[in-house]
């Protein structure tokens, strides 16, 4: 896992920032996913009127296992090798204690599905 700020103000504070997970799992026979990673970017303040805010961007991939895709191809139930998801987000600061974020999510080849699929949503955080 890297999680990283790339540019920092002159506070110290990131500015842009990067992160990237993987993860693998050698056991194919015991596991449904066996390999997952990520990475994304995220800015930092991206309104200068809105210096609290984050804009972010991130992929991810997961890929079964082969052993995972046969077990669901015998059963009738292809999966196919795995799914990749785009997705963009904006985290609000609203006030100190209230922060929402909209979500947007795009998957390609989703597992169980013979179509691409959108997901939209919001996450309301309120620290009381």
């Amino acid at each position: 896992m890297i999680d990283q700020a790339l540019i920092a103000n002159d506070h110290g504070d990131p500015v842009v920032g990067a992160f990237a997970p993987l993860s693998g799992s050698p056991q194919g026979a015991r596991n449904v996913v066996g390999i997952y990673a990520d990475a994304g970017v995220a800015l930092f303040g991206p309104l200068p009127s809105r210096p609290k805010d984050v804009l972010g961007v991130a992929v991810s991939v997961l890929r079964f296992t082969n052993d995972f895709q046969q077990r669901e191809e015998t059963a009738g139930t292809p999966v196919g090798g795995g799914q990749t998801v785009l997705e963009l987000t904006y985290q609000v600061t609203i006030a100190p204690w209230l922060v929402v974020q909209p979500d947007a999510q795009f998957f390609f080849n989703p597992a169980f599905s013979r179509r691409d699929a959108q997901a939209l949503g919001v996450a309301v955080v309120a620290i009381f």
